[in-house]
């Protein structure tokens, strides 16, 4: 997942940075869409509807909430949004990829005040651990 996601065209993504969440090691990267496709501003493509604009797909995703809870969607980042990327390659077996998602104006405070605290409190249950990624748009 690091590797396509540093290689993709459409992203403009920092050199990643060792990181540990819940005991867990990986690296962690910021990225932002260099490219979002012209059909997907005129109707060609609906984004996952978090800001109701058109956004570039990444991957698909499960919902990890709500009455949507289970469903499949597609995962995109729109313009003048900034999306910081945790890939640890090993919780369980597993390649769990987070994603911190917030506009590039106010990212690091987002990212200092509110994000850091969520994931301070991390912990893996093998029970729980799954392959697929769960994206939370608030």
């Amino acid at each position: 997942m690091l590797s396509w996601l540093q290689n993709n065209p459409s992203l403009d993504t920092e050199k990643p940075e060792l990181v540990t969440i819940g005991g867990m090691k990986g690296k962690q990267f910021d990225a932002v869409a260099s490219h979002i496709p012209q059909e997907y501003f005129s109707g060609g493509y609906h984004a996952c509807g978090c800001i109701g604009e058109p956004g570039l797909p990444l991957f698909q995703v499960r919902s990890g909430y709500g009455a949507g809870f289970g469903e499949e969607r597609t995962y995109d980042l729109y313009k003048d949004y900034k999306v910081r990327f945790i890939v640890l390659d090993d919780v369980k077996g597993k390649t769990v990829t987070i994603s911190v998602l917030a506009p590039a104006v106010n990212f690091n405070e987002f990212w200092h005040m509110k994000a850091q605290e969520v994931l301070k409190t991390v912990e893996w249950n093998p029970k729980t651990v799954d392959s697929k990624a769960t994206c939370v748009c608030t």
